[in-house]
């Protein structure tokens, strides 16, 4: 009898995994830990919702806005304890203005946030790589990270067991017992942390999610790097950094649905956005692709708490910015289950689920505020 068994070993489930490592607990993959985005992305540790702060203080008020922000400085401050020799680089992120549009927003963005005593500055000229930019707010809390080495380090002592893929989680009495093509497994409670492969197991999640292909291109440096910094544009659309000589350049690509392979299509857009944008002899050739799949909730906050049925909780949804949310999601999971103390934000815990809007299609960006830059 486990006292809990966390389903998912991505960065979710080791997050989860972690806080609960005094108990006796087992995570479940049907893969190997860290095989889908958790592995796979750009390694961003940035702050914010994922759009600029003035748009966030615009929909809900400066006072979210900033906690917004305080929620992904105390995950920083947590994922610190294990950055060592993980090509960890605490330097900084720039959100970078190629529109006037976007050049606006940014300024804005920087006084409201400087005025709330957030440690950002505005750079008229940054170093980026791009021909030409109109500016950029460098937020000094944020950085990267190699996200395998890192997730990798934080799972290295929690019990897994890969290679095992659940069938079906199933209430009997005061416990849960889970189903998986190998055995049977007996638990106090359970945590699904999924993501976009959700819906089979927690029928409440079914709609909840806009699937989405997340792709990077890897290319070989011609010249030094400017920087090492985080770097992204087009509200966040369009992200790159440096490292080892190579440019890690991922977005353009908003197709919904599993990503089960490398589009050549979406490589084809990144290369063409590359050539236009970057200085001309500063980039390669290609080195590497990868793909992954992303869950972005309609509403662009995470799913953490209970779930309808008894001794079922979550920990899902984390809309791309995982290295933002995951390690404090999963703090705010221990306090609720061995506490009993709900100090989950409102507009992130997963009772609000009944209440929101199901993705059925369509053009997600117009259909949900919260994508429609």
């Amino acid at each position: 009898m486990y006292d809990l068994i966390i389903i998912g070993g991505g960065m979710s489930g080791i997050s989860v995994a972690h806080f609960f490592s005094n108990q006796n607990i087992l995570i479940l993959e049907r893969g190997q830990l860290l095989s889908e985005a958790s592995g796979k992305n750009a390694g961003f540790i940035i702050s914010g919702f994922g759009e600029h702060f003035n748009r966030t203080a615009a929909r809900w008020g400066v006072d979210r806005a900033a906690e917004i922000q305080e929620i992904h400085r105390s995950n920083h401050s947590r994922m610190r304890l294990f950055a060592f020799a993980c090509d960890y680089y605490p330097m900084g992120s720039l959100a970078v203005a190629i529109t006037e549009k976007e050049q606006h927003d940014l300024r804005e963005s920087c006084e409201m946030m400087q005025k709330r005593g957030f440690r950002v500055r505005w750079l008229a000229k940054p170093e980026t790589g791009l021909k030409e930019t109109l500016g950029a707010v460098l937020n000094i809390d944020d950085a990267c990270v190699d996200p395998m080495k890192f997730w990798e380090r934080v799972a290295s002592k929690l019990p897994a067991q890969p290679g095992c893929e659940v069938r079906s989680v199933e209430n009997v009495g005061d416990h849960i017992v889970v189903h998986t093509n190998t055995v049977d497994y007996e638990c106090a409670n359970v945590v699904f942390c999924l993501n976009a492969f959700a819906e089979a197991l927690v029928p409440e999640l079914k709609g909840r999610y806009i699937p989405l292909r997340g792709q990077i291109v890897e290319m070989a440096l011609q010249s030094k790097a400017p920087t090492k910094q985080a770097m992204y544009t087009e509200y966040g659309d369009i992200y790159w950094r440096y490292s080892h000589r190579k440019l890690m350049f991922g977005g353009l690509d908003e197709e919904i649905g599993i990503a089960k392979e490398v589009s050549a299509a979406v490589t084809q857009k990144q290369l063409e956005w590359i050539r236009d944008q970057f200085e001309t002899s500063f980039v390669g050739e290609i080195s590497g692709t990868r793909c992954s799949t992303m869950a972005f909730t309609v509403d662009g906050f995470p799913f953490v708490g209970k779930l309808p049925q008894p001794h079922r909780y979550v920990l899902s949804g984390l809309c791309g910015l995982g290295h933002g949310y995951a390690m404090e999601c999963a703090s705010w999971l221990y306090e609720l289950i061995v506490h009993a103390r709900n100090v989950i934000p409102s507009y992130i815990c997963s009772d609000r689920l009944n209440s929101l809007p199901v993705y059925t299609g369509g053009d997600w960006r117009n259909l949900y505020e919260a994508w429609n830059h």
